[in-house]
């Protein structure tokens, strides 16, 4: 049974590079630019193993909100952060999910891949 990650990023070329590169390593990819899609398309697709979610993003709701909402509705789902800003501009915008591990910006996609394998096998 194929591993399914979401990634919710609002810059579309972020987005896209990822979803391929996540693809190309065998993993069913949903793709969000926000967290109001995010949550539509989770709402849909219940079967999602891993969400991979900017912190910051434009709307009324940024990454943490988003990760609350999916361990409120399905808590067996992963969590895995990214973000450009500095750790403490990013951890203002409110309290992160604790499990869930941040991927700074820039990244490698080998990096990663990595880090979407660690979260997983937790």
């Amino acid at each position: 049974m194929a591993v399914t990650i979401m990634v919710v990023e609002d810059e579309a070329e972020i987005r896209d590079l990822v979803a391929a590169a996540l693809a190309a390593e065998g993993f069913e990819v949903l793709c969000a630019g926000d967290a109001d899609e995010a949550l539509r398309l989770l709402a849909a697709n219940p079967a999602v193993d891993l969400v991979f979610t900017d912190i910051v993003m434009p709307g009324d709701h940024h990454g943490y909100d988003l990760a609350r909402e999916v361990r409120a509705r399905h808590p067996g789902i992963k969590l895995l952060y990214t973000s450009g800003y500095a750790l403490g501009a990013a951890l203002r915008q409110s309290a992160p999910i604790e499990s869930a591990g941040l991927v700074a910006k820039p990244y490698r996609l080998e990096q990663l891949i990595g880090e979407i394998r660690r979260a997983l096998a937790v």
